[in-house]
């Protein structure tokens, strides 16, 4: 029992050591190329959630049109709620979204539309009050039935360039449980067989294993989320360096996924994390404090330094909020990153 345990340990502790040699290397690494590398290359794009900017009681459509027109953004993520196409059984209605690609292809902005029932934005899950007492294999059928009305909807719009299969659908966060993997392959394998454009699959950086959405997307989407909260260690900052995200996307592509077309930041944070309420519920000052322009720009400099060449913002609707009280200076600074973005 004694030479067991004593093997156990000198195991264990070789895997540690493992571990924090491969984090110096990491840091060491990023520090190296940070110095000797020219400024990365970044195609800069933002999502925007119709939903979330009548949350902050804004105008969406003044917001849209100022998010294309005055901070020039030229790569959207669209969340195509399943909620606000299909609000009735058997009756769809896009229009909303058709004015929203008007206005995009006017611009030349591409899209990314992201469809199913996870989708970005709390709480998550987006199912219409018809469906959400269906049986499973009921609902997932009215699902398979949206998705394919959505894929024919929009299939002839060249602004859209790729199709995004859920949101952090292996993820177990929000205000629904985590998609089983064979629900999420089927649902991949359908838009597959309905249109020829990418597909991405997500995950979350940080704490996703990213193995099947590497193999089932042609892309795949990290969420890249420094600072957090949880009910367990309440606001928690993850301690990993930028190429943590460039060495685990070679690294997966090599020993699980080689026809991966690669890893993009899906997702960065660039607004408050507030728990446990609305941020129009968050006095303004506590939101600055939550989230200074500072931070936002080391957020932005800190993916960067992944070198994965294309980013997600995650906020534009708070920036335009904070704009309209008082703070344009995220907004600001944002125009700077998209004046200078490379095409995606």
């Amino acid at each position: 029992m004694g030479l067991i345990l004593k093997i156990i340990g000198f195991v264990l502790a070789g895997f540690i050591s493992f571990i924090l040699l491969l984090f110096a290397a990491m840091w060491v690494s990023d520090e190296f190329l940070q110095v000797t590398q020219p400024q990365p290359q970044v195609a800069y794009g933002v999502t925007f959630s119709n939903i979330y900017t009548q949350g902050l009681e804004l105008n969406q459509d003044q917001v849209y049109q100022a998010i294309i027109s005055d901070l020039g953004v030229k790569l959207i993520r669209l969340p195509v709620y399943w909620n606000i196409i299909q609000n009735q059984p058997d009756k769809f209605d896009f229009s909303e979204y058709d004015k929203m690609l008007d206005l995009a292809a006017q611009h030349h902005v591409k899209v990314i539309l992201a469809i199913g029932k996870k989708l970005p934005r709390w709480p998550e899950c987006f199912v219409p009050t018809w469906a959400a007492t269906l049986p499973a294999n009921n609902q997932q059928a009215e699902l398979n039935n949206a998705l394919i009305q959505t894929v024919h909807h929009f299939q002839n719009r060249p602004e859209v360039v790729a199709w995004q299969v859920e949101n952090e659908p292996l993820f177990d966060f929000g205000q629904c449980s985590s998609i089983d993997p064979q629900v999420l392959s089927s649902e991949v394998s359908l838009v597959r067989s309905l249109d020829l454009r990418p597909i991405w699959v997500t995950d979350s950086g940080e704490v996703g294993l990213w193995v099947k959405p590497m193999q089932l997307g042609d892309y795949m989407g990290a969420s890249v989320y420094r600072a957090t909260w949880n009910p367990i260690f309440g606001n928690f900052h993850y301690p990993l360096p930028p190429l943590y995200y460039t060495w685990k996307a070679a690294l997966i592509k090599i020993l699980f996924a080689p026809s991966s077309r690669g890893v993009i930041i899906s997702e960065l944070q660039a607004e408050p994390w507030t728990p446990g309420t609305s941020i129009i519920q968050t006095p303004i000052q506590t939101q600055l404090n939550d989230f200074s322009l500072q931070t936002f720009q080391d957020s932005v400099h800190y993916a960067d330094h992944t070198y994965l060449g294309t980013e997600i913002l995650w906020g534009v609707e708070w920036w335009y909020y904070m704009k309209e009280h008082g703070h344009p200076e995220y907004w600001n600074y944002a125009k700077t990153l998209f004046n200078g973005s490379t095409s995606f």
